[in-house]
């Protein structure tokens, strides 16, 4: 299955290509958000805030064909 993955901010170091925010992985049926965080090199501590289609959810969720993931770091307010 395809999912497509946007990082946010400082996670933007982790993409494969240089300066890209976002990608198209293909991934097994299922597999958690944890897992795929991996996969991407992303440190799970750093990915603290996780959307899958616009919800918010936790790295537990299992993915299906078509999700869109944002990752996003720590946010701090000011």
């Amino acid at each position: 299955m395809k999912v497509e993955v946007k990082l946010h901010a400082q996670l933007r170091k982790f993409a494969p290509k240089k300066g890209e925010d976002h990608m198209t992985l293909r991934v097994d049926e299922g597999i958690p958000v944890k897992d795929l965080v991996k996969i991407i090199g992303v440190p799970l501590d750093k990915a603290k805030l996780i959307i899958i289609n616009g919800k918010r959810c936790t790295p537990a969720e299992k993915l299906s064909d078509g999700a869109v993931v944002d990752l996003f770091p720590p946010i701090a307010g000011g």
